[in-house]
């Protein structure tokens, strides 16, 4: 049989094969044995009349007694007259005698301690033949083909068993190796070895059996009764250790059952065995592929490929390689090529989908999911590839339709429902998502990651004391879950907890120092203590970090903007604004910092940039409207303070600035309506008018405008 041999996977079992051969020959030199091969370690080393009689006699056996007895019967059948040549032709054709086989030649002997029971260890006796069993060796006086063949040579022990001389045990997973070493190197096979008429009847009979447990595996392997496959394949191997469809079958049942190293062990038999057909190299490259050993992976494809061009799946397969290998032009190249080959290959289109997903081309994946689920109504992998997709476009309610139908089709699969959790929590349906998520730690307790976001949706709906216990029980599990960390800190800081805050921030940074987040929400937690200088320190190392985040650009800029480094602020906020030009909070806080420096015409420009990004922004009103006051421009000034009020009628601040516009036009009745709105939304309206006027005979000095008596006393210290 010719095969192909490959030095990286085959070299490792064939240097213990020739390990063992070179033993037994060594052995030999020395001393001259004869030996026996036994597929396992039995008690003795013993003859079939023996055993037999062992197994139905009780207490000791005079076992020459019993076959003298045996002999007299049998010469009633046979002209032949001498005893030695009865036995070894009862012997020859399975009768039980006393005699013991053994051979002269220890490859022979190799050979039957491998053909068969390939689970168990097996072994190679060697008997001196000039030892103390040597008056009871005797070579056979006719010789059969098959005697002649297995160098035949027989021991008539009295006892019916002997000690042997030596042993070497042959480890079980060497046994089918050596029996394809024996075969390519020495010719030695079941072929050679039985030779004659009866061994053909042997063979067919084995055959058969053989072939009937394998017709029994692939039946359990269709009802995925994998222990039951697993053992008529393991009986079909014992039965014909040439079986490659046993090997097959089997491979594919522990590749199923989550052992895809023992899969392709027996893969590499299937190649042994028919190194010119492709589906070994398929078959092992899949296996290759769940042990994420990609380069083995893609060399058993490309083998394959080359030896069967047209096979879509095989193309497919290695697009999902390069997927691995992170090589996502080649995964469309690949997956491209199995459609060209079959436009209709339902696998193909899936295959592609995940390429243009990688691709960030999420439109077209979204079209190959669902020309695969055309072609194929029960994919569910591109159900739920193409609900990722729509999540990623922002089509969440077909991403929820998505995963609804998968749900119905596998309603335990825990992923399925973590991914659902997330799409809920995107479209701020954190109820549905604390209940998704909480379906799926059902399912799997240890899922981290949905302990993770369910408490992020937790902390979202105000249930802080929920979420933290998420969080505390991720910690729990991993003491370095930087994200637990963080998120955790982050409700600390919501619910006040600041030092709480600060201790998380600091934990996840400590853990992982590179990690951007950890610094820009540490740099915000000592904003929030007005500790502007540190909180530089961190926004600095978040921006070393992670320089195209717009986010602590915008916070290193607020704490400049508090620390009235108005340049530096505007520097940041421009940065920010480069990479995000649609940030809201930058373009409004950026007009802060121009209006702070007097230059109020920028800074309206930038509250209206913030406003045309969000009409809805009653934070960019209210700051247009106090830059128009700044300018004199009272009308348009109380017109953004009306807006910002009707947007959130909770900003005391508005209602304050509104007054002091309606006091410079002498609007006295809103201006008192205002002011006590103001102070009814807990404003200090004297404080913030003292920002603007040391007093109310200041505020009449400067304007003109003499305040009734009233107003006055509002806003007297």
């Amino acid at each position: 049989m010719a095969t192909q041999f490959d030095p990286g996977r085959e070299m490792p079992a064939i240097n213990a094969v020739l390990a063992i051969i070179n033993a037994l020959a060594l052995a030999s030199t020395n001393t001259q044995y004869i030996f026996r091969g036994e597929t396992a370690l039995y008690d003795k080393v013993s003859s079939g009349l023996y055993r037999d009689l062992v197994g139905r006699l009780p207490g000791s056996v005079d076992i020459e007694s019993v076959q003298r007895s045996n002999l007299e019967e049998a010469k009633r059948y046979t002209q032949e007259t001498d005893e030695m040549t009865i036995l070894t032709e009862l012997q020859h054709y399975g009768g039980k005698t006393n005699l013991i086989d053994f051979t002269t030649d220890f490859l022979i002997a190799l050979f039957f301690a491998c053909d068969g029971k390939h689970l168990e260890n097996g072994r190679v006796i060697l008997l001196a033949a000039d030892g103390e069993h040597s008056q009871y060796i005797h070579e056979p006086k006719r010789l059969w083909n098959r005697t002649n063949a297995q160098k035949s040579i027989f021991v008539r022990p009295p006892t019916g068993y002997v000690e042997p001389d030596g042993v070497v045990e042959i480890p079980q997973e060497l046994k089918v190796p050596i029996l394809d070493y024996l075969n390519r190197a020495h010719s030695i096979s079941s072929e050679t070895l039985y030779n004659d008429l009866h061994g053909y009847i042997r063979r067919t009979e084995i055959h058969r059996e053989a072939n009937e447990r394998i017709h029994q595996a692939l039946f359990h392997q269709t009802r995925r009764e994998l222990c039951e496959a697993l053992e008529c394949c393991n009986d079909a191997i014992s039965l014909n250790p040439n079986a490659v469809n046993a090997y097959g079958i089997r491979g594919s049942v522990y590749h199923a059952s989550g052992d895809p190293e023992r899969a392709i062990l027996d893969y590499n038999q299937v190649i042994a065995f028919a190194p010119e057909h492709p589906e070994g190299y398929v078959r092992r490259g899949d296996a290759y592929s769940a042990i994420d050993n990609f380069i083995l992976a893609m060399s058993d494809y490309d083998k394959a490929a080359e030896l069967d061009p047209t096979n879509p799946i095989i193309h497919a397969n290695r697009s999902i390689v390069f997927i691995g290998i992170g090589d996502y032009a080649g995964a469309f190249a690949a997956s491209n090529r199995a459609i060209e080959i079959n436009s209709n290959y339902a696998r193909g289109h899936a295959c592609r989908g995940v390429a243009y997903d990688w691709l960030k081309d999420h439109e077209s994946a979204i079209a190959d999911y669902s020309r695969a689920i055309e072609l194929d109504p029960n994919d569910q992998v591109s159900y739920s590839n193409r609900a990722i997709a729509y999540r990623k476009v922002g089509d969440l309610d077909r991403a929820l339709t998505d995963c609804d139908h998968v749900l119905a089709f596998d309603p335990i699969n825990p992923t399925t429902h973590y991914r659902r959790g997330q799409i809920c929590a995107q479209k701020n349906d954190y109820v549905n998502a604390v209940s998704s998520f909480s379906q799926a730690l059902n399912l799997d307790p240890s899922y981290v990651d949905a302990y993770n976001e369910r408490g992020t949706a937790l902390a979202a709906l105000g249930n802080h004391e929920e979420a933290i216990a998420d969080f505390d029980q991720i910690l729990s599990k991993d003491p370095n879950h930087v994200g637990a960390y963080v998120n955790r800190g982050v409700v600390n800081r919501t619910v006040g907890n600041n030092t709480g805050a600060i201790s998380d921030f600091r934990k996840a940074a400590d853990i992982d120092p590179n990690d951007p987040i950890a610094h820009q929400n540490l740099g915000t937690a000592f904003a929030d203590q007005n500790d502007y200088e540190t909180a530089i320190e961190h926004f600095d190392k978040a921006i070393e970090l992670r320089p195209e985040a717009p986010e602590a650009f915008f916070s290193r800029g607020t704490a400049f903007l508090h620390q009235q480094d108005y340049d530096r602020a505007i520097l940041d906020f421009d940065h920010a604004l480069s990479v995000d030009p649609s940030m809201i909070s930058a373009h409004v806080h950026r007009g802060v910092s121009y209006q702070e420096k007097g230059d109020i015409d920028t800074a309206i420009f930038d509250f209206d940039q913030a406003i045309a990004l969000d009409p809805k922004d009653p934070v960019a009103h209210v700051n247009r409207g106090y830059a128009y006051h700044l300018k004199g421009d009272y009308v348009r000034a109380i017109g953004s303070y009306d807006k910002g009020i009707e947007l959130d009628a909770s900003l005391g601040a508005a209602y304050c600035n509104r007054a002091e516009a309606w006091m410079h036009l002498s609007e006295w009745s809103n201006a008192r309506r205002d002011l006590v709105a103001a102070r009814n939304r807990g404003t200090d309206i004297r404080r913030s008018f003292a920002k603007d006027y040391e007093s109310a005979s200041a505020f009449e000095t400067r304007t003109g405008h003499k305040l009734p008596d009233d107003i006055a006393d509002l806003l007297q210290h």
